[in-house]
């Protein structure tokens, strides 16, 4: 069964207004999350890059690859992984 409601228009544009706000509030929250650094363990990493552990470890060692060090915890940046396969994309070009 349907139900008429009826509100004033004061009370409609009060409502509009606090579903606005809801959205903005909903907004800046996808921003932060989407400005969050992701991090990913040494097995993580590999997989991403499609490589082995040995590899990376290689190109952490002569440093192509950057990395922290959280207590003893190696991790490394989405961002900089990002950074490694597009650097080695643009090698590939120059010998095609």
């Amino acid at each position: 069964m349907s139900e008429i409601i009826v509100v004033s228009k004061d009370e409609f544009i009060s409502l509009f207004d606090r579903l606005f706000d809801r959205i903005d509030q909903l907004e800046n929250q996808i921003h932060n999350i989407n400005q969050m650094e992701i991090h990913f363990s040494r097995r993580q990493a590999a997989n991403y890059l499609n490589i082995s552990q040995r590899t990376l470890d290689s190109c952490t060692k002569n440093g192509e690859i950057k990395y922290s060090k959280i207590k003893s915890k190696v991790v490394f940046r989405k961002s900089e992984l990002d950074r490694y396969l597009t650097k080695k994309e643009t090698r590939i070009r120059k010998f095609l």
